[in-house]
């Protein structure tokens, strides 16, 4: 017997995908809010969730010989992540078909991955912004009843209790139509929705700066300062930031040559630090390079960001 689907709102809004790569990407701040109020609602220590930045909450993973459930609070009792079946809970790893090597899945990996199943299965519900009450659905528990939270931490604790222990995701998980298919479908399009998140962010994170520039960083050094930042300490703060950013886009430097963008910025943070107690830099130039280079790079931007939410939309077509 199928049970009746009891569903709850929770952080996400109507019509907000949980893997929203290209076209919406989770706001930072956003996220640091949902993770912040996972933490007090659930109780949870922060060494032990993950919040990666590719999807639109935060995750628990529960690790075999950790307890840490157990001493949760009442509040999120109810929500999937907390009964979800070990292989989809935790980072999984996978062995290299030549080498043999053994390599776990990264954090955006693992959160695309998880944030797939939850929504082709319906566990979420991307429509209504809902999320399935797992214990409502298949115990008729209400997680807001002291009595069931204690109860339900005792069984997280490794108290014996038959009605909860029945408690069974797989059959949900299992309905996403690629799942028959290929078991490994959520992980195939994590991985590749994790390359175009990781660029995503590369491009974002270039046109943020690209504004900070053209902006003369008002309002960097002290927020609601609208004086603009000294060129030295501009430069000086986005020529490293840039540097540690994968961007091996291929820029014409003067003289004709081709060389990655990425090598441009590092060659002049390093020249930043190599003067940085001489004179004589031209700060304002540096920051005009700076500024032309990122022009180049993002030329494409609208071009890039539709060609891989379309790349998304279609994942989402076919976990549907």
């Amino acid at each position: 017997m199928t049970p009746t689907p009891s569903r709850r709102a929770w952080v996400t809004e109507p019509g907000e995908s949980l893997v929203d790569v290209a076209s919406a990407p989770t706001h930072p701040f956003i996220l640091m809010t949902r993770f912040d109020e996972f933490l007090t609602q659930s109780g949870l220590p922060p060494g032990t969730v993950v919040s990666p930045d590719s999807i639109a909450f935060t995750l628990a993973p529960r690790w075999p010989d950790e307890k840490d459930y157990a001493k949760m609070r009442g509040g999120l009792l109810w929500h999937p992540l907390f009964w979800l079946p070990l292989e989809v809970s935790l980072p999984s790893v996978s062995k290299h078909p030549e080498t043999g090597e053994m390599t776990m899945e990264s954090v955006d990996e693992f959160g695309l991955r998880v944030a797939l199943e939850l929504e082709a299965s319906g566990l979420y519900d991307a429509e209504t912004g809902t999320w399935l009450d797992v214990l409502k659905t298949f115990t008729g528990l209400d997680a807001d009843d002291p009595a069931v939270q204690q109860r339900v931490l005792a069984f997280f604790g490794g108290a014996e209790d038959a009605e909860l222990a029945g408690i069974d995701l797989d059959p949900i998980l299992a309905t996403a139509e690629d799942a028959a298919a290929n078991p490994n479908w959520a992980s195939d399009v994590a991985s590749e929705l994790a390359v175009d998140h990781a660029r995503v962010r590369t491009l974002l994170g270039l046109v943020a700066i690209e504004e900070i520039i053209e902006s003369d960083g008002r309002g960097l050094v002290s927020p609601g300062d609208d004086s603009p930042a000294e060129l030295k300490l501009l430069a000086r703060s986005l020529a490293p930031a840039l540097a540690a950013m994968p961007v091996p886009d291929p820029i014409t430097v003067e003289g004709g040559a081709q060389v990655p963008a990425n090598d441009y910025f590092r060659q002049t943070a390093d020249y930043l630090e190599e003067h940085a107690d001489t004179g004589g830099v031209d700060y304002r130039g540096v920051l005009d390079g700076l500024h032309r280079v990122i022009e180049l790079v993002t030329a494409g931007l609208d071009a890039e960001l539709e060609q891989i939410a379309a790349k998304h939309r279609e994942a989402d077509a076919d976990s549907e």
